[in-house]
C-alpha cells in the first residue's frame, strides 16, 4: 500500500493480456467518455517512430485510454519532431461538442535518441503546454515522479548549454506496482466501478505491452 506504508502483495503476474481485453467498453478511441474531464499524453520515442498514448482522467482517479497512436519519423530529423507537435495540440471533442486538450506531455528520452529528445524538449517547452522530459529509474521504492527535476547539460550542435533541459526521473517500479494492483482489483469490480478504463479499439499487442 503506497499511502499506509502497509505490505501488499504484487499481483502483476495474475494479469493477462486476454484477461484486460475482455475488459474493453464501447467507446471509441478519440472519443472522450461521459465523466473524463481532463487529458494527459505519453510519448516513447524510438529510432523509427513516435508512440503516443493519451489519457483521459475523472473524478476519484479513474482514468481511460484515449488514443493510442505511432507516428513514423525520424528523432535525428528536426523536422518529424513536428508530426508530434501537431498531434499533442490537436483537440479532441466530448459528447457535448466542448474541445478538450492535453494539459500535460511527458516524453521518454532513455532510449537510442536522448540528445534529440533534449533538444527538441528545449524548443518546444513554449509550444507544448506542461511538456515534461522524463526518464525511468529502476532504484526500488523510487517516488512516481521526483519532486524536482534535474537540471540536464546538453549539447546542441557543438555548443554546450548549462540547465538545457530540466529533466523529470520516474519511479518505472512504483509505477508497475501501483498499476498492476489497480488492474488486479479492477477484475473484482463492475465496469463503471473501475479504475482503469479501456476502448474496444485497442489491438491485442496493447495489452501484450502493458502487462511486459
Amino acid at each position: 500500500n503506497l499511502v499506509l506504508a502497509e505490505a501488499w502483495e504484487d499481483q502483476s503476474r495474475d494479469i493477462k493480456p486476454h484477461e484486460l481485453m475482455a475488459r474493453a467498453e464501447p467507446y471509441r478511441l478519440r472519443e472522450i467518455p461521459p465523466g473524463c474531464l481532463r487529458l494527459t499524453a505519453g510519448v516513447d520515442v524510438h529510432p523509427d517512430r513516435f508512440e503516443v498514448q493519451a489519457l483521459g482522467h475523472g473524478r476519484g482517479k479513474v482514468r481511460w485510454t484515449i488514443d493510442k497512436i505511432i507516428l513514423p519519423a525520424d528523432p535525428e530529423r528536426d523536422e518529424d519532431w513536428t508530426k508530434l507537435e501537431d498531434y499533442l495540440r490537436r483537440p479532441f471533442v466530448n459528447t457535448f461538442g466542448r474541445e478538450l486538450r492535453l494539459e500535460a506531455t511527458m516524453v521518454d528520452s532513455g532510449g537510442s535518441n536522448t540528445q534529440a529528445v533534449y533538444d527538441w524538449g528545449r524548443r518546444a517547452e513554449n509550444k507544448i503546454p506542461h511538456l515534461m522530459i522524463m526518464k525511468g529509474s529502476n532504484t526500488p521504492n523510487k517516488p512516481v515522479l521526483a519532486g524536482r527535476p534535474q537540471w540536464q547539460e546538453i549539447n546542441r550542435r557543438g555548443r554546450v548549454i548549462k540547465k538545457g533541459i530540466r529533466l523529470w526521473m520516474i519511479g518505472v517500479d512504483t509505477v508497475k506496482h501501483t498499476l498492476f494492483n489497480l488492474l488486479a482489483s479492477d477484475a473484482q469490480h463492475e465496469p463503471a466501478a473501475r479504475k482503469i478504463r479501456f476502448s474496444q479499439e485497442l489491438e491485442e499487442d496493447y495489452y501484450k505491452q502493458l502487462t511486459a
